[in-house]
């Protein structure tokens, strides 16, 4: 009877424990002793750090869980089943540090996707930066994608993009003023846009200069492009030699045949052009016999409308084009430089040219008087830069149209 007595009082008292809320020790508890002594203890407040499946009760089978997370025996929570949303971290030289190897399809150890706002904020940073990078075998910053600017800067005590120096350059000296952009040394270009849909390089206004370059190893501005590689609305002040250079102009065709790229046009009126850059245009015509030559045809020019157009603009501007330019169509002259020119031969080197027939330049012509050598009174277009042995053809002249 006794013993009977003492069984029924053991499975109450048992039954009563089962009952009781209690906590998973922490989990590199062994004893007993850990256990009690343990923040989630039996009979100790409820704690939500302490409920593993966030059933509102701490009891036998949240040790259970606990367990099964450590890979022995019972099942386990999943990870993604609680958050910290709404929580503020505080700490001092404890930060929070995740290392490791993450793979696809991220490949990143920390994700984040908002859609309606931005990805990181970083309301403070002390006296440090924002964002520091000590090292990374790819880019520093990557933007895959963006609908607006790639890197926005609003405001910066200093440069608003400074890069200390790039590839194997050895040292740099910052400039002292305050850039939108400084590059202090750069082994190869520093600054290199290789395509742009509209602008590569945009100066709204400078107090200074628009763009200064005060050494260059190489090119000061290397540009070129298949519309203009220069675009200048005020004047332009060269005081070294300008190597190569072509001067040209813009006119229209207001003949009835179409002028074709080393052709000799004349002038037959001007007009007002509408367009930016360009005051006046030329009427002109294919030039023949002793018809005022002004230039040489280039090519057919487009009329571009400009879809911002800057405050000092019309917005309107042409552009060269290849190609012969139809009755009524722009079209671009040269008038001093190198170029190629229609000429009706045979033809030496280093001769003098004026106008022929069909917009085509021919050979000065000269007279032998009691042994003096004397020229026609005609404009002469230019010299010859090589000789020309058929009847007609395009060959290189040095243009200067007087």
């Amino acid at each position: 009877m006794k013993s009977k007595l003492f069984i029924l009082v053991l499975v109450l008292v048992l039954s009563i424990l089962a009952a009781t809320p209690i906590v998973a020790a922490p989990f590199h508890s062994t004893s007993l002793r850990d256990i009690v002594a343990a923040p989630c203890a039996p009979g100790a407040a409820y704690d939500p750090a302490c409920d593993v499946n966030h059933d509102g009760v701490v009891n036998v089978l949240d040790v259970q869980l606990t367990a099964g997370h450590w890979n022995q025996t019972g099942t386990w929570l999943n990870d993604n089943s609680h958050n910290h949303l709404g929580q503020t971290w505080l700490g001092a030289s404890n930060p929070l540090t995740i290392s490791g190897a993450f793979g696809a399809p991220l490949y990143s150890p920390l994700n984040l996707s908002n859609s309606i706002g931005v990805g990181l904020r970083i309301t403070s940073a002390g006296g440090g930066s924002g964002i520091w990078i000590d090292a990374t075998s790819s880019n520093g910053v990557e933007i895959r994608s963006a609908q607006n600017n790639g890197v926005y800067v609003n405001s910066a005590g200093k440069d608003g993009l400074f890069v200390c120096r790039t590839g194997s350059a050895s040292g740099c000296t910052p400039d002292a003023s305050n850039n939108g952009v400084e590059i202090a040394n750069a082994q190869d270009n520093g600054v290199y846009v290789n395509s742009a849909g509209s602008t590569g390089v945009y100066v709204y206004l400078a107090d200074s200069n628009g763009m200064y370059v005060a050494m260059a190893g190489h090119y000061g501005v290397d540009v070129t492009g298949i519309n203009l590689a220069g675009y200048f609305l005020g004047n332009i002040q060269v005081t070294g030699n300008c190597s190569g250079c072509l001067l040209a102009t813009f006119g229209v065709n207001a003949g009835d045949k179409p002028l074709a790229p080393g052709d000799l046009v004349s002038l037959s009126g001007l007009r007002e052009s509408g367009v930016d850059s360009v005051p006046m245009l030329m009427e002109v015509q294919m030039a023949s016999g002793s018809d005022a030559v002004v230039g040489v045809v280039q090519g057919w020019a487009e009329l571009i409308t400009e879809e911002e157009p800057r405050p000092t603009e019309i917005g309107l501007r042409l552009v060269p084009r290849e190609g012969s330019a139809d009755p009524g169509q722009y079209v671009t002259i040269a008038y001093s430089g190198l170029t190629q020119v229609k000429v009706s031969g045979p033809l030496a080197q280093g001769s003098k040219l004026a106008a022929g027939t069909d917009g085509a330049a021919r050979g000065l012509r000269t007279i032998n008087l009691d042994g003096v050598e004397l020229a026609e009174n005609a404009s002469i277009i230019g010299v010859a830069l090589e000789p020309l042995a058929a009847v007609d053809g395009l060959i290189w002249v040095l243009v200067n149209v007087q």
